[in-house]
């Protein structure tokens, strides 16, 4: 299990917010929270674009540019459990041209969509473009076919 995924969820669930009552009714999303990017764990080349990753955070890089888009009550609506995880951080001393990664593992907290436990995916992208912002992607929908999402309460 990655390091820095593994311990976004555990920050994150410090941080846990109520939902109002009709939030949980359609899908929401939910904003600004705090979220752990690890450019070398989703094995972007940080020596490639320049960047010494003894210069980086040991556990990631600390964001509140984040946005997690929620199903809603599945129970009421009918629909998926599909969670989506959005975090971008800048990397300091990026250099070097766009680089992205796909596959690697993500863990997150589902408490802000109001869902109990974690999610574990490896239906996930990084991008890091030439001015160094890294856009993280973590996609969970336990419900489609070939899914590589597992929920963990």
């Amino acid at each position: 299990m990655s390091k820095a995924f593994h311990l976004l969820a555990a920050v994150a669930l410090t941080v846990a917010m109520a939902l109002p009552a009709w939030a949980q009714e359609s899908s929401f999303t939910q904003r600004g929270f705090e979220c752990l990017v690890d450019p070398e764990d989703a094995g972007i080349n940080l020596l490639a674009a320049g960047v010494d990753p003894a210069t980086l955070p040991p556990n990631g890089i600390s964001t509140t540019q984040t946005e997690m888009k929620c199903p809603g009550n599945t129970s009421t609506t009918g629909g998926s459990a599909r969670t989506t995880l959005n975090c971008i951080a800048p990397i300091s001393g990026w250099s070097g041209s766009s680089q992205q990664a796909k596959g690697f593992e993500c863990v997150y907290p589902r408490n802000y969509c109001g869902l109990p436990g974690q999610a574990s995916t490896f239906d996930t992208s990084m991008q890091v473009n030439g001015d160094g912002r890294a856009t993280l992607s973590c996609i969970c929908d336990p419900d489609a076919p070939n899914s590589t999402c597992s929920t963990v309460n």
